[in-house]
Parts: structure tokens; sequence; C-alpha cells
């Protein structure tokens, strides 16, 4: 049976389900990672998620319209078959029909947007307490609300930013400005991006494999 076991909610990294101007940009791209685990994908070209060692089995990449994930319990399991006339059914862990799609062989090719980092700063930051203070500073009938710029200090001596970062409101007319205290990163962080990319860009399918 394959079946994807999701731990986070990737699908708020896809378009809108209404915006079918890029079909890709709705949907969840899955693929073997491993025997027992795949690889989750998402973007609605301004964000890119990525989703590895997640638990899972599949024999080939599929594309999951993102109301599949939308709704589902925490720890629901997200199970699918491949009917005679080639379209996956997916079904929660109920059992229950949840919608039907046809296979496709094309998605972008993400791993020309994940830039290698060599000379960097580390900034911790809780993004709920980032957005909340965004919108916050932002007018509510903005065009764009919740854009603010970022103004970073220079790092400590260990390489990370320890000190209040101001942030500006840069969407509609008002003059808004805020402060939010950055988090400490964890001992490991400044490996775990390198190394991620790195398992990424060797498990991404190639184009001529999808």
């Amino acid at each position: 049976m394959a079946y994807i076991k999701p731990r986070t909610k990737i699908e708020r990294a896809t378009a809108s389900d209404k915006d079918t101007s890029n079909p890709n940009l709705c949907k969840v791209y899955a693929y073997p990672e491993n025997e027992d685990h795949v690889t989750l994908v998402a973007c609605d070209g301004h964000v890119l998620a990525i989703n590895q060692n997640v638990e899972g089995k599949l024999d080939e990449s599929v594309h999951i319209p993102s109301a599949i994930f939308t709704g589902r319990r925490k720890d629901a399991t997200i199970t699918f078959e491949k009917t005679a006339d080639n379209v996956r059914l997916y079904k929660n862990s109920e059992g229950k029909f949840l919608e039907d799609t046809d296979l496709d062989t094309a998605y972008p090719d993400v791993t020309q947007v994940l830039p290698p980092i060599e000379e960097h700063i580390k900034v911790g930051i809780d993004a709920t307490l980032l957005l909340e203070l965004a919108l916050a500073l932002t007018e509510k009938d903005a065009r764009y609300p919740g854009r603010v710029v970022l103004h970073i200090p220079n790092p400590n001596q260990e390489g990370y930013v320890d000190r209040p970062i101001p942030v500006v409101n840069v969407s509609g007319n008002s003059y808004s400005i805020g402060v939010i205290m950055p988090i400490k990163p964890t001992p490991d962080s400044e490996q775990t991006y390198a190394e991620l990319r790195k398992k990424f860009l060797a498990n991404y399918p190639k184009p001529k494999d999808r």
C-alpha cells in the first residue's frame, strides 16, 4: 500500500487551490527517498518548503492536490492506489475517498533556487511572533499586508545575532516600526542547512526521471 504520513502543514507553502494558472503551484510533489521514507516539496512561486525523511512508501513520484492535506488530523495518514485508468484515488486514514487526480510527470526544478550558503550570519527568529508583529505594523487595507524590512544588526563573536532587530513597515502610507528579539540558534544549526541541502540535491529526481 502506498501512503504518506505528513508531519507538517506543508500545504501552506502551495498557492490557493482557486488559483489554477499554474497547477503545479497548487500541489505537493512527493517522491520516494528510500524504502520507508519520502520527500515532500511545495512551492507557490514565492516560498519553497521541503520535508525530508517523511514516513511513507511510494513506488513513483506523484503530485498531490493541496486540498488533500487540508483539514486532516495531525496524525492522519494519506493513502492512495492506482486504478486501471491511471488515476490515483486518495483516501484518509478512515478510508474515506477524498479526491482523484491525474498522474503528472512534470514539476519545476526547484533545485535551482536552493542556494548554497558560504559566508553567513545566523539569525534565530520566532516566525509566529514576526508575523504577528508584521501584521500589527501594516495597514489593514494595504495591498501587501505583512511586508516589512528587517534591519539585522551585526552578529556577535560567536557568529549569531543577539541584539534586538528593528522591523519597519514597507506597505501602505503609514510609518510604523517595531522590534523583535532574536532567539539563539541551536548548536547544530550551522551545519544543518548544508547537510539537508546536500541530501535533497542528491535525491531529487532528475528531469528525465520525472
